[in-house]
């Protein structure tokens, strides 16, 4: 469909359609599913991401005991006011551990792109969630596209 960024603007502007709706027209004819079946699996696995920070935020500790907990000081770090780097950055980075604690616990994730950086998308998304109050669906789109750029 395309070979670089440059062409899938072209593509973007040319249709004036959003990067969402490129990739996921590429994945109905990779995959040749349906549009519906390509974001009904978009939604199940943001609901893993979900459910992984969740539950890494709750607090977990890996089966060795070398890993966890951490998600949850930084959260506490967050509410203290202390903090130099501001509590978006922050809140972002702690769900992003919160995913790997998950991973490491051997709990359920995405692994997105790869479960060593899995914590990166679900941290960003749900700790601009809060600030940008996107819908479902624009969540969904920010999977296909990684980009908030139809949010605002």
């Amino acid at each position: 469909m395309f070979r670089n960024v440059k062409e899938l603007i072209e593509i973007t502007k040319e249709k004036q359609i959003l990067i969402s709706d490129v990739m996921i027209a590429q994945e109905m004819e990779v995959t040749e599913k349906t549009k519906e079946e390509i974001f009904q699996q978009m939604d199940h696995n943001l609901t893993v991401m979900e459910a992984a920070v969740q539950k890494g935020l709750e607090g977990v500790t890996s089966q060795t005991g070398l890993t966890g907990g951490d998600a949850v000081k930084m959260q506490a770090y967050i509410r203290s006011g202390k903090s130099l780097s501001g509590p978006l950055i922050l809140d972002a980075v702690s769900k992003a551990v919160a995913t790997n604690e998950v991973n490491a616990a051997m709990g359920t994730i995405c692994a997105t792109p790869t479960a060593g950086s899995a914590g990166v998308v679900p941290g960003t998304l749900f700790a601009v969630k809060e600030k940008l109050n996107p819908t479902r669906e624009q969540m969904i789109r920010f999977l296909f596209t990684l980009e908030l750029s139809d949010l605002s």
